[in-house]
């Protein structure tokens, strides 16, 4: 039983070893990996910068580029809020009315 398992796996490592579209996928794998870290890092240093976090390198175009995004980004949970208060403020007066119309009936029991 041994010696069938050792012969298995030998076979399979041969295999995997002696198999180029295994090695090029590998290849692509490591690839993209590496791609994706460099985005990741990319990423994460400019939201250190969008949090205020090292921008003594920066230049002053890069910090009016850095103004304007925060600026937009704002402008964009202003009107999120607002929206969201004016949607409170329309089921306020929804039930607002309801009681009122309850109110009513209740009064002219």
């Amino acid at each position: 039983m041994r010696s069938t398992i050792e012969r298995y796996r030998e076979h399979v490592k041969d295999v995997e070893t002696n198999n180029p579209e295994l090695e090029q996928y590998m290849q692509n794998l490591k690839h993209d990996t590496e791609n994706m870290a460099k985005k990741i890092e990319l990423l994460e240093f400019s939201q250190r910068k969008l949090l205020g976090q090292g921008l003594s390198s920066c230049s002053m175009d890069e910090l009016l580029e850095i103004d304007s995004q925060l600026e937009k980004s704002l402008k964009n949970i202003r009107e999120r809020k607002a929206q969201i208060f004016q949607e409170q403020i329309e089921q306020l007066k929804e039930r607002e009315r309801q009681l009122l119309e309850e109110n009513a009936r209740l009064c002219q029991k």
